[in-house]
């Protein structure tokens, strides 16, 4: 390749990776065309990979998306099962071309945060527009507007809203304000986008990672600073009180019944019964589980018997993401989960301690800690990763933020 050519190709996969979070949630299955385009031109690039490229942290993400995927093929050999269960998984293995692409030719720092604050906007907008002028219950609601899952688009636009508040205290300590100020809009927008959306579950870590935020940047919170974002959250407070108030009432209600009166017909309630079920799976099978099959019989049984409500056939997994790996694969199953998440966050944390806030690879390695995080949060009450949105969403932004992170070292320019 020429200079030219390099150069011009670099900025081409560079563009791609701001554009994937920018245009995830524009439109129903803003999720594919990025990867796909991403994949197409990582395929020639496997040709020329080096040995010097698989280092121990590459081949540790190997392990941990391999395994994931394996292990559903391995239940589907043993158990048998319809082949398609393997689909959404295999994307975690057809990810790492592009992690090989994004080695060659790192993301940019700033092209990337810019794409999360567009898509944070832009999830915002999309919710407000649902709610307000479709009059959609909740934001992103798919049998009205194609594509979209309310759960699933509003933890994405949940992990925007707070990658953009990260962004504006990055921006805000190299005092550039006004790019500061439209990262907080963004965030705003991004956190808004999840509310209108109802789902209560990316709600659970965002506490968690907001502190982690402020306390990276606690050095930057002066009076004035403090007050402004205090004001600015106060009045989106008052404004999406209602909503919020009126989803977590409702939660409140639904544990109430389930507790007193044995309700399951309820949100929180079937939920629970779907725990219980996934959770008498794994103690009857705890090594491998029961397989896909066998875990929708063990289930029937489990209705006959008295054991769960009847409300669990109206679901086709536990709406929780570790005890569904259980229940289907058991203890090895969870464990390839776990690994999914720990050995990304692993990796995270440590270019995390290497590198100071100058560095382009602190940036890319915090913002891979919040979004491994909030993520493993999203599936502690829905099958966040059994759907090709939650996959594909995980696997890429987390090899974009990697691929970031073991770029050489250079400083961030002022």
């Amino acid at each position: 390749m020429t200079n030219k050519f390099t150069f011009a190709f670099h900025c081409l996969v560079a563009f791609l990776a701001a554009a994937y979070p920018a245009t995830i949630l524009l439109i129903g299955g803003g999720y594919k065309p990025v990867p796909v385009l991403l994949l197409a031109l990582a395929i020639p690039v496997l040709f020329t990979l080096k040995t010097s490229l698989f280092t121990r942290d590459v081949k540790l993400l190997i392990l941990a998306f391999s395994s994931y995927f394996f292990v559903v093929l391995a239940s589907l050999l043993v158990y048998g099962g319809n082949i398609s269960e393997a689909d959404i998984p295999s994307r975690t293995v057809l990810t790492l071309p592009i992690l090989f692409l994004l080695l060659l030719y790192p993301p940019r720092i700033h092209w990337l945060l810019a794409g999360v604050g567009v898509g944070a906007f832009v999830a915002g907008a999309v919710a407000i527009y649902h709610v307000e002028i479709l009059h959609m219950e909740r934001a992103y609601t798919g049998h009205l507007v194609k594509g979209y899952m309310p759960i699933q688009s509003g933890n994405t636009a949940m992990s925007l809203g707070l990658l953009s508040l990260f962004a504006t205290f990055y921006y805000w300590g190299k005092q550039k304000y006004i790019i500061s100020l439209l990262f907080f809009i963004a965030a705003l927008s991004g956190i808004t986008g999840s509310v209108l959306s109802g789902s209560r579950g990316g709600w659970v870590l965002a506490p968690i990672v907001l502190f982690f935020i402020l306390y990276h940047f606690r050095d930057l919170l002066s009076k004035r600073l403090f007050a402004v974002m205090s004001v600015s959250l106060f009045l989106l407070g008052t404004t999406l009180l209602p909503e919020v108030e009126t989803r977590i009432n409702q939660a409140y209600a639904d544990v109430e019944l389930y507790t007193q009166q044995d309700r399951s017909n309820t949100s929180v309630g079937a939920r629970f019964e779907m725990w219980k079920s996934a959770w008498y799976s794994l103690e009857e099978k705890p090594f491998f589980g029961q397989g896909f099959p066998g875990r929708d019989l063990a289930e029937k049984r489990f209705v006959e018997e008295g054991k769960v409500d009847k409300v669990v056939e109206l679901y086709g997994r536990a709406h929780n993401q570790y005890l569904e790996e259980a229940a289907t694969k058991g203890l090895i199953g969870l464990t390839a989960l776990i690994m999914l998440f720990a050995i990304p966050f692993a990796i995270f944390m440590r270019y995390s301690r290497e590198y100071q806030r100058h560095d382009s690879q602190w940036v890319f390695a915090q913002c891979g800690i919040i979004h491994v995080l909030l993520v493993a949060s999203y599936c502690l009450s829905q099958n966040f990763l059994n759907h090709n949105s939650g996959t594909m969403f995980y696997s890429v932004f987390t090899v974009i933020f990697l691929a970031g992170c073991m770029q050489k070292k250079q400083n961030v320019p002022a």
